[in-house]
Formats: C-alpha cells, sequence, structure tokens
C-alpha cells in the first residue's frame, strides 16, 4: 500500500484549490468505491462523487 505523509500532501492540494466554491476537502483513508452509487467508503464514511 502506498501512504503519504499528511503535511507534504494536504499543504499543496488546498493551495492549488483554495476559494474554489465546489470543492470539500478532507483528509481520510480510503477502503473501497461503490461505483454503481458513485460512492468512495472512507474511515470518516462514504463521500459522494461526481468523476474519479
Amino acid at each position: 500500500m502506498m501512504r503519504l505523509a499528511k503535511p507534504g500532501l494536504a499543504k499543496p492540494i488546498r493551495g492549488i484549490f483554495r476559494g474554489q466554491q465546489n470543492l470539500t476537502f478532507k483528509m481520510t483513508e480510503m477502503s473501497g468505491i461503490e461505483f454503481g452509487r458513485h460512492r468512495v467508503v472512507t474511515t470518516h464514511g462514504k463521500v459522494p462523487y461526481d468523476y474519479l
């Protein structure tokens, strides 16, 4: 499994998308994808998505 350091990932991504009205940034671990329901399963619950 590939892991990225939280500070090395979160800060640059937040900077890129700062000010976006239609984006929510969540730092969590993904455990699966429900393709038919368009949801990503994470350690903090299921998150809907439009495109992956």
